[in-house]
């Protein structure tokens, strides 16, 4: 399975310990993908629970992922710009029910740059337009409830809506939400 992902995916993955049969659900622990000059990431602990008959009508359906222990870390940045690509997904994506809990975004340094406690996550793709109908995160600092949709292809076309709140260090709460329209090609800019 993770010989195909690599394939997939650039990079390489690692697996400390790997129980269920392939269909699912599989529990995993001690996950490690690396990307060279990009980012590692280190899962303590994965659930994936998935319909793998699904994959035979181009479905890659996702009844349930819960992640535990995630630790991201990234490479420095470029100063370049590289154009967004396309992606053409070849299969309809059903993301059903994902959990991350104790996710810690670090820099090359080890530096922490940003927790998060909790991201609850329910998406589809359909026609290559990927369907957000839930994002909630929950941290120290921020929380954000996001749903709208994003294509993946040419512009970036996305419409998104969003409620969110800030809490800084030593300072009063700011709240606001609202609507997003936009290209992310445009914004990238």
């Amino acid at each position: 399975l993770f010989t195909r992902l690599g394939a997939l995916m650039p990079g390489s993955f690692e697996v400390a310990e790997i129980h269920g049969p392939i269909r699912g659900p599989l529990d995993i622990r001690g996950l490690t993908y690396k990307r060279p000059g990009a980012m590692e990431v280190h899962i303590a602990h994965l659930f994936v629970d998935w319909r793998l008959r699904e994959l035979l009508a181009r479905r890659l359906d996702i009844q349930k992922l819960y992640a535990e222990g995630v630790r991201i870390v990234q490479a420095p940045k470029t100063q370049e710009n590289t154009p967004l690509p396309d992606v053409n997904l070849r299969f309809n994506i059903l993301l059903r029910d994902a959990r991350v809990r104790d996710l810690d975004v670090a820099s090359q340094d080890g530096k922490s740059v940003l927790k998060i406690d909790s991201i609850d996550l329910v998406t589809s793709e359909l026609k290559n337009i990927f369907h957000l109908d839930r994002l909630s995160v929950r941290s120290p600092v921020i929380n954000a409830d996001v749903s709208g949709r994003l294509q993946p292809q040419g512009d970036y076309p996305l419409d998104l809506t969003a409620k969110w709140s800030v809490r800084p260090a030593g300072m009063t709460e700011v709240a606001g939400g609202g609507a997003l329209s936009r290209n992310l090609k445009k914004m990238q800019g």
